[in-house]
């Protein structure tokens, strides 16, 4: 199984070695071994190699117009995964690989003024982790002023 990612802005592509919950441990197309985070995966697929599909899937993006996209893209949230099931996708069959990663390829590449959209995604977790973070940032500051205020009082005596 081989994976599509993003990794610091730019996608790649990876064969899976290990795949838990939450990682997965990579295999570059380089030879390089990387852990990612699963919320970083985009595309899990089987066929072309991992090598091939950046390629293929910039080849068929050159083609696709992106103003029409956009048109049928609507103004709400879309996976393209699905997107590309149903723009490439014919009577219920699945988009390939190389279709879906041309489709997301065509959204990202020379969008339109406006169109240039950053998606970010907190779960539950992520807020409650924010919360307990400014909580424990909020008891250091109260006990660094604590000890300073001391200090103060101490130098007086």
């Amino acid at each position: 199984m081989h994976v599509l990612f993003d990794e610091d802005g730019a996608f790649k592509t990876a064969t899976i070695l290990t795949d838990n919950d939450t990682s997965l441990q990579l295999e570059m197309v380089s030879g390089k071994r990387a852990k990612i985070k699963a919320a970083n995966i985009l595309l899990r697929f089987l066929e072309p190699a991992p090598g091939e599909l950046l390629s293929a899937a910039e080849a068929l993006a050159a083609a696709i117009e992106t103003e029409f996209l956009w048109e049928c893209a609507g103004e709400g949230e879309f996976s393209f995964a699905d997107f590309a099931n149903d723009y490439f996708g014919a009577a219920g069959s699945k988009a390939t690989a190389v279709e879906a990663t041309a489709l997301l390829l065509a959204f990202t590449f020379d969008n339109p003024p406006g169109r240039r959209q950053l998606g970010i995604a907190l779960s539950t977790n992520d807020y409650l982790a924010l919360v307990i973070g400014g909580v424990l940032l909020a008891v250091a500051w109260v006990m660094v002023e604590a000890t300073r205020i001391a200090d103060e009082h101490a130098s007086f005596v």
